[in-house]
């Protein structure tokens, strides 16, 4: 399983909290893979592409109140992931499970380990406060909750 760890921690209260929202989403995947149940499956990669798209619209946000200069690059970033799980909930059957979980995992700690915390940085140094609470943090709910 996928876990929390301090090397993902940004400094951003509310992107911390998403990030979380994140690795449960991955881990759900992971059970999925796991257990060949391709309906669940299909359920989580939706799931995972709808909060992404929630996330990184908030982090956009975020990029552009702030004036980010990171910002082109990091929003290039998001664009290639939302792409890619658009391919991955299409062809989920035809993606190997191991190769869907690597991919997933691997992604979402480097993204976060190299652009996120740079984000969190460059927000700190610059003594800028977050927009912690512009929208209220999506729950989400799967049947074996």
């Amino acid at each position: 399983m996928f876990q929390w760890n301090d090397r993902l921690d940004t400094g951003i209260v509310r992107i911390d909290a998403d990030h979380i929202v994140l690795v449960a989403l991955i881990n759900q995947v992971i059970i999925n893979t796991d257990s060949g149940g391709v309906a669940a499956l299909r359920h989580v990669v939706e799931a995972l592409k709808g909060y992404v798209a929630y996330h990184f619209g908030y982090e956009e946000q975020l990029m552009a109140e702030c004036d980010y200069p990171g910002r082109q690059e990091h929003m290039a970033q998001h664009c290639a992931l939302r792409d890619r799980l658009g391919e991955m909930a299409d062809k989920h059957s035809e993606i190997g499970a191991r190769e869907m979980r690597n991919f997933l995992v691997g992604w979402l700690t480097e993204h976060i380990a190299e652009q996120d915390r740079k984000l969190g940085v460059w927000v700190k140094d610059a003594h800028l406060r977050p927009p912690e609470s512009a929208r209220p943090l999506a729950t989400i709910r799967f049947a074996n909750d």
